[in-house]
């Protein structure tokens, strides 16, 4: 899976924000996320697979695998309701 290149992660006054540079998508906020989020955004933002990302996930912070897919999951699931994805 792959973000959109309409989706732009910044780092504003300390805080990382993403939001979209295009008025035709349905997501008019800003999302805000913390170092781990970031991590797995820029990812993302490359393309990569679910299992790929739990992977990097459990090298990176040295985590169980069951804790880093029900992460994963969580913050992918979050993301698709704003249809970020590709």
């Amino acid at each position: 899976m792959k973000i959109k290149d309409c989706f732009v992660l910044k780092n504003i006054a300390g805080i990382n924000t993403v939001i979209s540079t295009n008025s035709k998508t349905t997501f008019e906020g800003m999302i805000t996320l913390n170092d781990t989020g970031v991590f797995m955004w820029k990812l993302l933002q490359d393309g990569i697979t679910l299992d790929a990302l739990v992977e990097k996930m459990v090298e990176e912070y040295e985590i169980d695998k069951a804790v880093a897919q029900k992460d994963a999951q969580s913050f992918i699931d979050k993301l698709s309701t704003i249809d970020v994805f590709e």
